[in-house]
């Protein structure tokens, strides 16, 4: 060091050592000019609050965060070496190492690790400063990337029934954090929410902003854009209204992603720039690579190929934590590979997947992997593609195998959908049609069976997803099931795609699959895969109004949708007695009875099911054991238009099959519907599209039940519901094919079968059709059989049959011949099936 560079180090231990202590001063700096020489030279001045560094002086040394740093490290192996014999010393070492260890967070992470160890725990002056040493040495092992160590040592942490509360609240939000990067998103999700009621019961709205910027970055990874953009735009509000600049970086870091994916290359660049200039600020190199990636990936994504490189160079340079060079070299590799420079894009993959291996970031191997299967893909090589896509597929199966949480389920099968999807493609492309049966089944619905499996008596293990012979052998014989599986369906990426350029075709190709709609045509003993040549984006609605199937209804559409998705399996058909039909996206709003009694004419009972697998589920259920027959319950009043005949509706039911009529409100009823084998449900119904279990039935003048309070509350053995409500069948399909409203909610307490409606019903029309029903599952009709049976009769009725006054607009030869007076009826769940009912001796 030359006398310079000590002079200067000398004063940059000088701004560090506040405040300042004469008495220390040489204990601390042997070496150093003394107290005298550096008042005269400026360096220290005297006040009334004792002795201060000048202003200008202050700046000067400041611009130097390098020289700081190492400032901070000479001073505290200067007190380390004196604190064992002096108290002041060691309870001013921990007070540096506080100041040390929060500039080295935001400067130099991965330093951190490298201070705390030199620090003898039993030096610890108080029980706080041995907890904060133990939480930096927990946070300094998840910043170098080691996640198993840094949840243990947190976890050890957080065991200690005396820990500091602003401790633990930290504690839990890093906890959180290293727990999301190793792919255990219920632990992480836990600790946010338990770490933001101890900052809000601590009164502390500033470490609340903290979490919440960390609970939105995991809601943007899984891809929840709504929740991530509440989370984010709360803690941007607190940490302006506080004037805290480098926070407010990371989170408008996290906004600039969120507006990227949604398309707005403006605003997210404008996030992008507002934090850079933030981080330059405050010398924060690692973070400062991450936005040089982030540049990147804008620029490629509008297809300025070379530039995205130059920025990806640029911040594997500047980042200093290995887990963000995986993205570096994931992006990097996509820079080569949508050019065709297929060598360049596996060489930037196998370094993305080395890094993986030494920094246990498990849940983005996944990617990794599947990048990789794009590579043989673009190759031809299907086989190598395929074994690829299986390295990805059990990554993610054991991330997803401890998550208990159903929400967190769905977000990781969504986020992954793409995975799957690209195996499907590659089996298909094999002809290996029973492998890629397989993986359409583990891609959909995985959440309602596993939550089938947890509340139904079933012999099927939690999870499991039936082989295609076990499904054959749990069919009936003469049963067809029409399994579809879409590919290249958009979903939250939807905006970015939209905005990608013309020319980036390639870029598109790589982010998700070509659009294509698979039928898999199932019997006992036969199995064919047809490709439908219908594009599944094609089918989606246009406007959140649209969802509930009516937008297929018109004759055209009809009869084009007949001959694209039933058209393969015409000989199949012709065999069948039953069809099972498995909707895949947006195939699950499809008025099938229009299409297979209507358009085609087939006289076969239909039934729907959301995955083969939860179909094995319920037909394994034993048929109900209740002791009543049926229970009918009805409400004529709530919301308009006014109901008038839901008490006529209920009233038939028990006339047919016995039971009992409550006309509602009923108190307690829900207490006694599991000892009914068929509940029958007439009243308002109303689908919530933000809140798909917030969706209501209406039980009284203020009283509404819940798709939530029935998961909740509620316990059937019921072989069939009947939900004769508006909207009462219309579910919000998520990623990962899951479907959300009150069909899961029934199915999961404990009915077999729910009868249901897609789009609001005819009053008069859903009278006569459920008069036709009831009667019909008197005469011991199935289910399934009973709903076709009065579907056929309510068509072809004629106006002098219909005992209920019609609307001028309904009058006609056949007032209800119009499918949307019938259509909209779909069963769901096992439709062929049900205890016996007794003919009706006597009805309340």
């Amino acid at each position: 060091m030359t006398a310079l560079d000590a002079e200067f180090a000398h004063r940059a231990l000088l701004l560090v050592f506040e405040p300042f202590d004469p008495e220390l001063w040489p204990l601390i700096a042997p070496a150093a000019p003394s107290v005298a020489q550096l008042q005269a030279a400026g360096w220290l001045q005297t006040t009334a609050d004792g002795w201060q560094i000048p202003a200008e002086r202050r700046e000067q040394l400041q611009a130097e965060p390098a020289a700081l740093r190492a400032a901070y490290q000479q001073l505290i192996a200067a007190e380390l070496a004196q604190a064992a014999q002096n108290p002041a010393l060691a309870t001013r070492l921990f007070a540096d190492l506080r100041t040390v260890a929060e500039l080295l967070i935001r400067q130099a992470p991965h330093e951190l690790a490298d201070l705390v160890k030199q620090i003898p725990t039993e030096l610890a002056p108080s029980t706080a400063d041995r907890q904060l040493l133990e939480y930096y040495r927990g946070l300094a092992a998840g910043l170098r990337d080691q996640y198993a160590e840094a949840c243990t040592l947190l976890s050890q942490l957080l065991a200690q029934p005396d820990l500091e509360p602003m401790i633990r609240g930290r504690a839990l939000n890093s906890d959180a954090t290293f727990a999301r990067y190793s792919g255990n998103y219920d632990r992480a999700l836990a600790n946010y929410q338990a770490s933001f009621a101890l900052w809000e019961a601590q009164a502390d709205p500033v470490r609340q902003a903290y979490v919440l910027l960390n609970e939105g970055s995991l809601r943007y990874h899984l891809q929840e854009y709504r929740a991530a953009e509440r989370c984010l735009n709360s803690s941007l509000a607190t940490l302006q209204a506080q004037n805290l600049l480098y926070p407010q970086a990371l989170v408008l870091i996290n906004l600039g992603l969120l507006a990227r994916d949604r398309g707005n290359w403006a605003q997210s660049l404008s996030h992008f720039e507002q934090a850079e200039a933030i981080l330059q600020a405050e010398n924060a190199t690692d973070f400062l690579g991450r936005i040089a990636n982030n540049l990147g990936e804008l620029a490629l994504l509008q297809g300025q190929y070379a530039a995205a490189r130059q920025h990806f160079e640029q911040a594997l340079a500047q980042m200093s934590s290995r887990v963000y060079h995986i993205d570096a070299y994931l992006n990097y590799g996509l820079a080569w590979h949508v050019e065709g420079m297929f060598e360049q894009a596996e060489s930037a993959y196998r370094q993305a997947l080395d890094l993986v291996e030494s920094v246990e970031r498990q849940e983005i191997a996944a990617l990794v992997w599947f990048r990789l299967g794009q590579v043989a893909a673009a190759r031809n090589d299907h086989h190598q593609a395929e074994q690829h896509y299986l390295q990805a597929i059990d990554l993610i199966e054991a991330m997803r195998a401890p998550i208990l949480a159903e929400s967190l389920q769905i977000s990781l099968m969504g986020r992954w959908q793409q995975v799957y999807e690209g195996a499907i493609a590659a089996y298909l492309a094999q002809d290996k049609l029973e492998q890629a049966f397989l993986m359409a089944e583990k891609a959909r619905a995985r959440a309602l069976n596993d939550l089938l499996a947890r509340n139904g008596q079933t012999n099927q293990a939690f999870g499991t997803i039936p082989s295609l012979s076990d499904l054959q052998q749990g069919l009936a014989q003469g049963s067809l099931m029409l399994d579809y599986m879409t590919l290249g369906a958009v979903g939250p990426e939807a905006s970015l795609l939209a905005a990608l350029p013309t020319t980036a075709k390639a870029l598109r190709s790589l982010l998700i699959q070509p659009a294509a709609t698979w039928l898999f045509a199932i019997t006992t003993d036969e199995v064919q895969a047809f490709n439908c040549q219908v594009d599944p984006n094609i089918l989606l609605a246009t406007s959140p109004f649209q969802c509930d199937g009516r937008r297929f209804l018109r004759p055209a559409i009809l009869q084009r949708l007949a001959q694209r998705l039933l058209g393969p399996a015409q000989n199949f058909l012709q065999q069948a007695q039953h069809v099972l039909v498995v909707p895949h996206g947006a195939l699950h709003h499809v008025p099938w009875n229009a299409l297979l009694l209507g358009e085609l004419g087939l006289d076969l009972p239909t039934t729907t099911i959301p995955s083969a697998a939860s179909y094995l589920q319920l037909s394994q259920r034993q048929p109900s054991q209740a002791s009543a027959p049926c229970v009918a319950l009805s409400y004529a009043g709530g919301v308009e238009p006014a109901l008038v005949h839901t008490h006529a509706e209920a009233s038939a039911a028990v006339a047919a099959l016995g039971g009992q009529h409550y006309p509602l409100p009923a108190p307690n009823i829900d207490q006694q519907l599991g000892d009914y084998r068929i509940v029958h449900i007439a009243c308002h119904g109303v689908f919530v599209l933000d809140q798909p279990l917030a969706s209501w039935l209406q039980f009284g003048p203020n009283q509404t039940v819940s798709a939530l309070d029935i998961l909740t509350n509620w316990q059937l053995d019921a072989d069939l519901v009947v939900l004769s409500a508006c909207q009462s069948g219309v579910s919000e399909i998520v990623r990962g094919d899951e479907p959300f409203g009150l069909v899961r909610a029934f199915l999961a307490v404990g009915a077999r079968a729910v009868l249901v409606t897609l789009w609001p019903v005819d009053d008069v029309a859903s009278a006569v059709l459920m008069q036709l029903f009831y009667q019909a599952l008197q005469a011991e009709f199935e289910p399934a059989e009973a709903l076709q049976h009065a579907i056929q009769q309510i068509r072809s009725m004629p106006e002098a049959q219909v005992s209920i006054p019609l609307a001028p607009s309904q009058q006609g030869e056949y007032p209800f011949a119009d499918p949307h007076y019938w259509a909209g009826y779909q069963l769901i769940g096992v439709g062929n099936s049900i205890s016996k009912v007794k003919p009706a001796t006597s009805a309340a």
